[in-house]
């Protein structure tokens, strides 16, 4: 649903291209062990952090605000709150589209998207981003 291993794909073309990426993962699932097999097959221990479970929501949202964008690669229709949350703490939204999304930001901005399960356009998105700070 969330599509955690796009997630670490993307983050491993926005570093092979130079950008000093920094990446924190809240939460678990059944596809935990992958991700970290994944990170470690890509070399990208220093770059992610598989922090887990969060119960704690000010400290959640206080990542959230101290973070340049949230990353996100939900696969599904739905509804997540983090991306309510990251838009009410003024970090901007930057993963697959949806009309969810769209929906969100059409009226204010706060987000950009790349088409879905297309990792290579979102690590090129934050590629983008890095090297336009303005955007």
């Amino acid at each position: 649903m969330k599509a955690p291993l796009d997630w670490v794909r993307a983050i491993a073309v926005a570093r092979d291209a130079g950008v000093n990426v920094k990446a924190v993962w809240f939460g678990e699932g059944e596809l935990i062990q992958e991700m970290k097999s994944l990170i470690a097959e890509l070399n990208l221990q220093e770059q992610i952090e598989l922090y887990g479970l969060e119960r704690d929501r000010q400290k959640l949202l206080q990542r959230i605000r101290e973070s340049h964008l949230m990353l996100f690669t939900h696969i599904t229709p739905e509804s997540p709150r983090c991306l309510i949350e990251a838009l009410t703490s003024g970090t901007p939204i930057v993963g697959y589209h949806s009309r969810y999304v769209q929906e969100l930001t059409e009226h204010q901005g706060g987000g950009v998207f790349v088409p879905v399960h297309d990792w290579q356009a979102l690590g090129n998105q934050i590629i983008a981003l890095d090297r336009d700070r303005g955007q």
